[in-house]
């Protein structure tokens, strides 16, 4: 059932690449199509729900002074949320390759922190209280929050602790998060599956792209490098 769902999904995200051309323009589209053609791991941009986006923080659990990675950030809504729940995150950083979702993201940032600054107001320790936090969301927003224009696989990711992925099944994915990032990093995809990795929880939240049902979001901390565990092990011995 899970591989029956898992192509489901896959044809209907496929086919939103026929759309792109119509909300974006055809070179957008084939941005995408190129990197299909080249077996490299793409996505076209198909927004997650933001109560699902939502999900997503909470089960990555970010901390203050982490950095947060969003791989095809698209719209900027995963780091954007980000910011506005934890906003002495040390970096939001966006990474997306498609340029026309990279200039839309960074609006979207500036007006999200304008909305904030904006907001507010009143009297009395509550109100004052409420005016302080949407102030440290704003900057939070307009100082933490980055969006990268460029290809993932080009993008030094070290020092991130918590990546966010809402990507096709691509047989390497796995094997390009381990040589990019390092052991232990916090990765977490909704509703495709790492099949090369045991989740560390599973969570059920709104469907992808149907109004029933439910889909899930996966927990994963990257495993240390198999070259790392031999190594390890010579070393014991």
């Amino acid at each position: 059932m899970e591989t029956k769902i898992a192509k489901d999904d896959c044809g209907a995200v496929r086919g939103v690449t026929k759309l792109q051309a119509v909300f974006r323009g055809n070179k957008s589209r084939r941005v995408h199509v190129q990197r299909a053609r080249n077996n490299l791991p793409w996505s076209p941009f198909v927004p997650a729900k933001m109560e699902a986006v939502r999900a997503m923080l909470e089960v990555a659990a970010l901390q203050p002074g982490e950095m947060l990675v969003d791989i095809g950030s698209g719209d900027g809504r995963v780091v954007i949320e980000a910011a506005v729940r934890c906003p002495d995150l040390k970096k939001a950083r966006g990474v997306e390759l498609d340029e026309a979702l990279v200039g839309l993201s960074r609006r979207k940032v500036i007006e999200r922190a304008v909305q904030e600054e904006e907001g507010g107001g009143g009297e009395g320790p509550e109100e004052n209280c409420t005016e302080e936090k949407k102030s440290n969301t704003a900057t939070a927003l307009r100082e933490r929050v980055e969006i990268v224009h460029a290809d993932f696989m080009e993008v030094d990711m070290r020092d991130a602790d918590v990546v966010v992925l809402f990507f096709l099944p691509h047989e390497d994915i796995a094997q390009t998060l381990q040589q990019k990032l390092c052991p232990g990093t916090r990765v977490v995809t909704y509703v495709f599956q790492i099949a090369q990795w045991k989740p560390d929880k599973v969570v059920p939240t709104v469907p992808f792209m149907t109004e029933k049902g439910s889909s899930s979001i996966y927990l994963y901390r990257v495993p240390r490098s198999q070259l790392i565990r031999v190594f390890s092990g010579i070393i014991r011995l």
